[in-house]
């Protein structure tokens, strides 16, 4: 046992010697990091379909604007995009402006600003961080920020979530510069990025990151029983700034409103408006975003109890409290009022957590401290690695009938033994082989999650299978292609200009008149379908080519489509699908097992 602290003690000497090696090559360790961040969100943002609802319809109006040129009414269909700043629609529009216009319906068209914002977020991160607290924990925080989850996510999502991080990144290092020191309150300084920052984010998120700043400042205001903050920050010069530079935000919100800002909603919506849109239909439960960062921020959750424990007593130093309060207060402020979806908000918290466990760890006075991870903190890394996952992933491929290959286990081998090691190390006290272990971990992770095992479950996705089958319907059939019974966006970017989705006495009609056409027809669908198609043609018939299983994300429900052609077409001998004849007994076997329900 001797002998393995002794190799162990000497592994955490090389990890620290390798990130100030790196953090003193500020060149190199930029390039590096910038890398990292374009491998880990590269996988998924090339290769995850479309989401959710919101990432569908915020693509769908950001073509609207490439389309229609009118750069201050975004919409899809109807929807106008009233409670969305305009600025995530511009980057999107601007990002279709230089790919062909066959790549408008990939959805990786349109999160290609979403990448780069964040790739730009991390290494402002290192730069700015390098000097405010030395280049070893800026580097070391800002490839934690790089690799962790919900960052990733963002990365790989068309949202605005993403566009924020760098202002969110400025305006707060630049709080920090400003509440250490007040000579730092300098226009052309730390307090002029201070409020370009504050006026550029309302371009994408209304007021998040304005919002984030005034509870960070009126939280240090209390806890150190003095206003001088806010003098310091001259509001009296910046507040008119920041309303000039959120022109662009509000002429849009007043075009959309005719000329009204926020025109007939209620007061309740616009909050949750300017807290940047996307609000729940309910209040979340309590405890949520406490438990969405414990999910999301790998590699640093695992030790962001032991640091805030021990940097309790050190409450005092004024860059400890500023960090603490900049992780902990945005957290209860959003459990008491927020109604945005957690994974799309705590992000804003990780920079904290990530400085303040890379300080802790990484040796840098007067922060440094020898750290111990949770009791129990490896024995329930092993069990949820060797026991839970396990059981969890191969249930999600069993449900989505994917197949389980070398790479999925040689994947998960890798990243669980990284993780299981990095807790071993870290309930020693080995902080700097811990942290890295578990950043390579994480890596990895990312990689794997994203980038392989989501989108291989073919079953999981809707819109990219029936795209598939219309692709193939298109070489052996000359008439159009109806869908429905699935309107959400996702099919409708997929297919813009390739199918018509409506309803289904519209795709009996269609067939009717175009006999060389086909329809795709979700299972609720099909009675009001054939009744259609015998009152508009009494005795025609339908070949089926096959069905299609999957899961509706927006409301976690299963689907079931077939595919039709006229029983007179040609479509009939000639189109070959590869699609399964019949998949009801799996569809009804897995929906009264797992209990999933059906659409309806």
């Amino acid at each position: 046992m001797a002998a393995l602290f002794a190799k162990t003690k000497s592994v955490d000497d090389r990890c620290w010697r390798f990130w100030s090696v790196l953090a003193g090559r500020r060149i190199i360790a930029s390039i590096l990091l910038g890398l990292i961040a374009l491998v880990s969100y590269l996988p998924g943002q090339l290769n995850l379909p479309t989401i959710d609802r919101t990432e569908g319809t915020v693509a769908l109006s950001s073509r609207y604007i490439a389309e229609s040129g009118d750069i201050l009414r975004p919409r899809w269909r109807q929807n106008s995009q009233l409670t969305r700043p305009v600025g995530t629609f511009w980057a999107q529009a601007l990002s279709l402006s230089v790919h062909d216009k066959e790549r408008w319906n990939d959805i990786a068209t349109y999160r290609l600003p979403s990448m780069l914002s964040t790739i730009l977020a991390v290494l402002l991160m290192f730069w700015l961080g390098s000097r405010l607290f030395g280049p070893v924990p800026a580097l070391m925080a800002s490839t934690a920020i790089a690799v962790t989850p919900i960052v990733a996510l963002h990365a790989q999502l068309a949202i605005a979530e993403a566009l924020i991080l760098p202002m969110t990144v400025v305006a707060q290092f630049a709080l920090l510069a400003i509440y250490r020191d007040a000579s730092a309150a300098r226009w052309f300084g730390w307090l002029g990025a201070f409020w370009v920052a504050l006026g550029l984010s309302t371009w994408f998120n209304a007021l998040a990151v304005p919002l984030l700043a005034l509870v960070t400042v009126a939280t240090l205001a209390v806890v150190d029983r003095r206003w001088d903050m806010l003098r310091r920050l001259q509001p009296w010069f910046g507040l008119p700034l920041l309303a000039w530079l959120s022109v662009p935000w509000l002429a849009a919100v007043s075009a959309i409103g005719d000329g009204t800002l926020y025109s007939g909603m209620s007061l309740r919506a616009v909050l949750d408006a300017l807290e940047g849109g996307q609000s729940m239909k309910f209040k979340t439960i309590h405890g949520v975003f406490i438990v969405m960062v414990g999910l999301g921020f790998l590699p640093i959750a695992h030790m962001l109890g032991p640091v805030v424990t021990r940097y309790w007593r050190y409450r005092h130093d004024a860059t400890v409290r500023f960090l603490l309060v900049w992780l902990i207060a945005p957290i209860v402020a959003l459990e008491v009022l927020s109604n945005k979806p957690p994974l799309y908000t705590v992000q804003a918290v990780f920079p904290a957590g990530a400085l303040l466990v890379a300080l802790a760890v990484g040796r840098i006075e007067p922060y440094a401290h020898s750290l111990r991870a949770l009791p129990g903190m490896f024995v329930g890394t092993v069990v949820l690695l060797v026991v839970v996952a396990p059981v969890l992933i191969w249930g999600v491929l069993f449900v989505t009938d994917t197949p389980l290959t070398l790479v999925h286990v040689v994947g998960f081998l890798i990243f669980a033994g990284l993780f299981s090691y990095a807790g071993w190390v870290s309930a020693h006290g080995f902080g700097m082989a811990w942290f890295s272990s578990a950043t390579l971990g994480t890596f990895i992770f990312g990689l794997w999650f994203n980038g392989l095992l989501m989108p291989g479950l073919k079953n999981f996705w809707t819109a990219p299978q029936i795209a598939e089958a219309v692709t193939r319907l298109k070489h052996c059939t000359a008439g159009s292609v109806h869908i429905s019974g699935f309107r959400e966006p996702s099919l409708a970017l997929k297919m813009f200009g390739r199918a018509t989705i409506d309803a289904p006495h519209a795709a009996a009609a269609s067939l009717v008149g175009a006999p060389m056409g086909a329809a795709i027809i979700e299972s609720r669908q099909f009675d009001a379908f054939q009744n259609a198609l015998q009152k508009a043609a009494p005795g025609a018939a339908v070949r089926d080519l096959g069905c299609i299983r999957s899961f509706n994300l927006a409301r976690g429900c299963s689907l079931l489509f077939n595919v039709y052609v006229p029983a007179t077409s040609r479509a009939v001998h000639v189109c070959k699908l590869g699609l399964p004849k019949d998949c009801t007994a799996k569809h009804e076997l897995l929906r009264k097992r797992l209990k999933i329900k059906h659409c309806g």
